[in-house]
């Protein structure tokens, strides 16, 4: 079954992992996935998804420039599309977002592109607002499908349920 909870103990394990004397290894990593077309842009955006350890480990996403091997250029950072949620008390599920500094054109595209609902709800942080989105069903799969290996090791690790 694919959940924000699966998403979330997949993220633990590795960040538990990464920091342990015997270390990750090379074969498991967290992987840029999804294809979000932004009118505008060279390339289409993908998503690397990590966790706020400090936090209590609510998800974060990266939003990358999609790479082009053949074309001799690789991913590059392109936004921080979330923030921790501080004190603010988030449903499974969901994350804060901060698009104030992004174009009009990439939020569009990325609440179009089936990953995010935008769920109405925003909240003030300092001088800009936060809008909780929630992850969708596309986000969990396309989540999992990128991260095959690295669900079978946190299961071997008896860390998720078969």
């Amino acid at each position: 079954m694919l959940t924000f909870d699966l998403v979330i103990a997949v993220l633990k394990f590795m960040h538990t992992r990464r920091r342990s004397p015997q270390g990750l290894p090379s074969s498991l990593a967290l992987r840029a996935f999804g294809d979000i077309p932004v009118p505008d842009l060279d390339q289409s955006l993908q998503m690397i998804v990590g966790v706020y350890a400090r936090s209590g480990g609510p998800v974060s996403i990266r939003l990358l420039h999609r790479g082009d091997v053949e074309a001799g250029y690789f991913a590059e950072p392109y936004a921080d599309l979330t923030r921790p949620p501080g004190a603010f008390p988030l449903l499974s599920g969901h994350v804060l977002v901060q698009h104030h500094d992004l174009p009009s054109q990439a939020v569009a595209a990325l609440l179009s592109s089936g990953y995010f609902a935008d769920v109405g709800v925003s909240v003030s942080s300092g001088y800009c607002q936060l809008h909780v989105w929630q992850l969708t069903h596309k986000f969990f799969t396309e989540f999992a499908s990128a991260h095959k290996a690295e669900i079978e090791a946190a299961r071997v690790e008896h860390l998720l349920a078969a």
